[in-house]
């Protein structure tokens, strides 16, 4: 399936469904609670829709570290002893 062969309906749904997790996970976590089904429901293997998912939460990862460090809340010296 591609892009072209969902409704407006469709599309919209999972747009909606994708600013809620959002979030949640800005919340408490656990926005893909909501976005896997949501995928899987639509018709995408599972497979698929758990790689869609990751790009979602690494790209709010990323965007969380960017922030946090603009705002100078994130002490990057502490993150070498970790790894």
């Amino acid at each position: 399936d591609t892009l072209l062969d969902y409704s407006l309906f469709t599309v919209s749904l999972l747009i909606g469904t994708g600013f809620i997790a959002g979030i949640i996970n800005t919340l408490a976590g656990g926005g893909s609670n909501l976005t896997l089904p949501a995928l899987m429901v639509m018709g995408m293997p599972a497979d698929n829709a758990n790689a869609t998912n990751r790009v979602g939460v690494f790209l709010q990862n990323l965007t969380a570290v960017v922030c946090f460090r603009k705002a100078k809340k994130l002490d990057t010296a502490d993150i070498m002893p970790v790894m």
